[in-house]
Formats: structure tokens, sequence, C-alpha cells
């Protein structure tokens, strides 16, 4: 049903954007996107589509997609900040200060977004860059970071500007998503340890203060019978002392 849902939304979009441009889905990347008119949709890379613009290639925009390690998984906003603050750094973008990334939760997904600007070592040409980031989780439980990543010459920025925008907003997965963006924390051998030590002593002292009440049960009383060999409180379902295995003596009441 969700898998529908999706594709009927992606469909959607398809019919909204033909006139904008050429609208392509990826199966590979369980994705979909609209190139205008003037770009072309290079998908010849099994993790990556490349889009390039007809007039001048060193106009680009890539989208890949990257599954996140089991051990690595995003399970809070702290965790999500922190990972997208270890991305900009391996992408060489300069922090902006002491104060964790920033992102914003769209329904079931993260999104954050950043410009930046990075010069080519070997042609020194001056590239400005627009990055949008995408975490998302699927229905069988895995985390997957979607990253678009616009650039061009900076001269060139302000003319295909229009465009990186088109298609960056353009972008929808078509995967079935998780309600939840984030797993379930386990809890840690220690804790539950802890948590059993604290269930055992809780019963332990429970039962020893029934045994030595007169009124064990409060008003519930009524359902225990006292052993007269051992004095253990039994429930009147039994007829054998649990203890000592003595048997029930009923009193009954005479009446004249």
């Amino acid at each position: 049903m969700g898998k529908t849902v999706s594709i009927i939304a992606a469909l959607a979009l398809i019919t909204v954007s033909l006139s904008a441009g050429e609208t392509s889905i990826s199966s590979k990347l369980g994705c979909s996107f609209v190139a205008p008119a003037g770009w072309t949709v290079d998908t010849a890379l099994s993790d990556q589509i490349n889009i390039y613009y007809d007039r001048h290639p060193s106009a680009t925009v890539s989208i890949r997609r990257y599954f996140i390690e089991r051990a690595n998984y995003i399970k809070s906003d702290d965790d999500l900040a922190e990972a997208i603050s270890g991305l900009y750094s391996d992408l060489g973008i300069d922090s902006i200060g002491p104060e964790p990334a920033e992102f914003y939760v769209e329904g079931t997904r993260a999104i954050f977004n950043r410009e930046f600007t990075t010069r080519d070592p070997v042609n020194k040409i001056l590239y400005q860059k627009h990055l949008k980031g995408t975490v998302i989780r699927l229905s069988d439980g895995r985390q997957v970071l979607y990253l678009i990543l616009a650039k061009a010459p900076a001269e060139l920025d302000r003319i295909v500007l229009a465009d990186f925008q088109s298609i960056i907003s353009s972008f929808h997965i078509v995967e079935d998503l998780s309600q939840t963006l984030y797993p379930r924390r386990n809890l840690s051998p220690f804790l539950l340890i802890f948590l059993i030590l604290l269930l055992t002593a809780f019963f332990f002292a429970r039962n020893r203060r029934v045994q030595r009440s007169r009124n064990p049960l409060g008003r519930d009383s009524g359902n225990i019978w006292r052993c007269d060999s051992c004095g253990l409180a039994n429930h009147v379902d039994s007829h054998n002392c649990s203890r000592c295995g003595r048997e029930r003596v009923e009193i009954k009441t005479i009446r004249s």
C-alpha cells in the first residue's frame, strides 16, 4: 500500500512537471527529479546521477545515495547534528562557530542545506556550490542519506541558479519510508541487569511484607489462608501449603 502511494505521488509529480522539463525516475537510487530544458541526465554510474548544463558542462548537479551503517545509525537530533557537522568537515566546509549544524524535520525526514565555495587546486577556478541533504529511514529499518550537490563556476552560478533550485526542489524520494525517522534505542546490558535486580528486590521485599502482616493484602486478605504449621500465607485456591505441604483446615461456621 505504501509503495503504491509513493508511486502515485511520483506520477503526480511527473504530470505537474512535464511542461517544465524532463522528469526522470531512478530505480537504482529510488528517487525522481525534473531536469529543465537544456540539461542532460547521465545515469551511467550505479550509485550516482549526474545532470549537466548543455551550454557549459562545468555546471553540474549530482545526486547520490548512501546507506548508513547500522553501527552509525542516527538515533536523535543530537546524533543528526553531529553527523551533519562531520559531513561538512569531510567536504571542507567551514563550520559556523561552535553552534550545532542546522536542519529541519519534515514528516519522517530530516533536511539540511548549505551553500559554500571551493577553489579547484588545478585550474584555480572558484566554484559556487549548493548542497542539500535528506536523511530518511526506509520501511525495512535502514537509514539512508541522499546528497544533492549543485556546482558551477562563480561567474556562471547566477545564470544557472534558477535551474539549480528547480532541480533541487523537484527531488522526490519514491521508496517506502518508515513512520519514524529514528530507530528505537536498545537498552544497554547494564541497565537491563539493574532493572532485573531492582524488580527482584521489590518482589522479595513485598513477599516478606505479605508473610509478616496479619492483613497482607488489605481488603483482599480474605483471599489467603495461613498454614497452622509454618505460618505461610497461601492463596485460597491452594489446598496444601506451598512450603510444608500441610492440608488446609477449613473452619465451618456452626449455625444453631
